[in-house]
């Protein structure tokens, strides 16, 4: 039996799920990556091997840059989850603008895609804010955070005057319940 949910830490990795078998890239839905220095390259690779994914999570991992991003919607059509998060050490790279915001603003891709979350990124708001408005159904978090957990993200930033926003429709929106199933929290 071959798992759904699958948890490597470096290109190398990524690239032995890119080249395994047709069987087993068929049975995983989501994927974490984390601790490691994964590559926009890498990320363009598995998603062209795996193109049918509906989660993906990059924690602690400061590399990825939009074009990571691009890669995912273009090759993911059925993705509903992205994170990708930096460290409270060192911010990740991405930004949100240019080519990324255009392709977000084409809504013949990556239709199912719900949850666009930011952690510790150098984001231009102006960047998010068009994202939203085009995708008025996408939930953007942003955010800066101390731990690895989601939960400890999410509780972190919330309590140590760290912040957190949720773009909803074009709008800074604050939804508790979005909050905690973001989180995997329960109140």
């Amino acid at each position: 039996m071959t798992p759904d949910v699958l948890t490597v830490s470096s290109s190398k990795h990524i690239k032995a799920i890119a080249t395994a078998p047709p069987q087993f890239r068929k049975s995983l839905h989501t994927i974490g990556c984390g601790y490691g220095r994964v590559s926009d390259a890498a990320v363009a690779n598995l998603t062209r091997a795996v193109p049918h994914l509906k989660d993906i999570d990059f924690y602690d991992t400061h590399t990825l840059t939009d074009k990571a991003i691009i890669s995912i919607i273009r090759n993911c059509h059925g993705i509903e989850r992205i994170a990708i998060a930096g460290s409270d050490r060192t911010p990740g790279k991405v930004k949100c603008r240019g080519r990324l915001v255009d392709v977000m603003e084409d809504l013949t891709l990556a239709k199912k895609l719900r949850h666009l979350e930011l952690w510790n990124q150098m984001l231009f708001i102006r960047g998010v804010e068009r994202i939203s408005k085009a995708r008025p159904k996408l939930a953007i978090v942003d955010g800066v955070t101390v731990g690895d957990s989601m939960a400890t993200r999410v509780v972190a930033a919330q309590a140590s005057g760290r912040y957190m926003h949720v773009y909803l429709g074009g709008h800074l929106d604050f939804d508790l319940d979005y909050i905690c199933k973001v989180a995997d929290y329960v109140w």
